[in-house]
């Protein structure tokens, strides 16, 4: 039956994938796209155990619109807490010609071009223990409780819109850069709750094998655009004008999300036994 359900997910992929014949075409034009990455954040970027290489949906995702549009992307990865300096550097001497979600502080949101898109439905929720005290208290009751999250999600609290009012009382919460830990500490006790994007978290559950034991809240704490910061200066900019479009196609024939599935999939056939 599983390989009955991954052999669907990957004929489904078929029409999503880029082929080798687009990808090094070296006549279309080539566009470097930075986007942060420090830890695994499955089923956007995490790096494949065989090669090191980092893949994940986020980099399909772009790679089909960029397919769509008619340019290469060549990646950028960054480390958000390092590399800031680096990355102003780059951006003035104009070899960055956009940021994905995450702009460096040392880059004024001013000076860029900020899109919306709807690439991936993003949610932050919180993840519980199935027999802690939280089971069964309402969502804004959760302040009074012991909380803990990442950085990046720290971050993400910026953008969120549909807000609930939990998201104005989480002041406190306790910051620790592993999801994986987080998790961890709400499984031993630690912590009552943990804050993050919903599909990181299940992925990881089902990694780890615990959804017999914590719980990802359906009620989400906000919605989370997935950005893109345009340098206003790259001949990029010329591209927005199809850019939108070429989104909501993918976007309503599912591609993003079997593009989410199949990531999900991936991850953990990769990484089941690692724990």
């Amino acid at each position: 039956m599983r390989r009955l359900i991954f052999l669907w997910v990957v004929l489904a992929l078929q029409g999503t994938k880029i082929s080798n014949a687009e990808t090094t075409n070296t006549e279309l034009p080539s566009f470097t796209a930075a986007i942060a990455f420090a830890s695994n954040t499955p089923p956007y970027l995490w790096k494949d155990p065989t090669n090191q290489q980092i893949i994940g949906g986020s980099v399909d995702a772009h790679e089909q619109i960029a397919a769509q549009l008619g340019y290469r992307i060549q990646w950028r990865f960054y480390d958000l807490s390092k590399e800031s300096k680096d990355l102003a550097d780059e951006f003035k001497q104009g070899k960055i010609d956009l940021f994905i979600n995450h702009l460096p502080k040392t880059i004024s949101p001013q000076t860029m071009i900020r899109v919306p898109t709807s690439s991936f439905e993003v949610t932050l929720n919180c993840l519980i223990r199935r027999d802690g005290p939280l089971i069964k208290k309402d969502l804004i009751d959760y302040a009074q409780y012991r909380g803990i999250t990442t950085p990046i999600t720290i971050y993400a609290f910026k953008y969120i819109t549909q807000k609930h009012p939990l998201a104005d009382h989480l002041g406190s919460l306790a910051v620790n850069p592993s999801l994986e830990a987080n998790i961890q500490s709400v499984l031993s006790g630690q912590a009552d709750y943990t804050v993050g994007e919903r599909h990181m978290m299940k992925t990881r559950l089902l990694q780890m094998k615990l959804t017999d034991k914590l719980h990802v809240v359906n009620e989400p704490l906000g919605h989370l655009q997935t950005l893109i910061w345009i340098n206003p200066q790259s001949p990029f900019a010329d591209q927005l004008k199809h850019y939108d479009q070429a989104i909501q196609t993918l976007h309503s024939n599912n591609t993003f999300q079997r593009i989410k599935k199949y990531n999900m999939q991936k991850y953990i056939r990769q990484y089941q036994d690692t724990l």
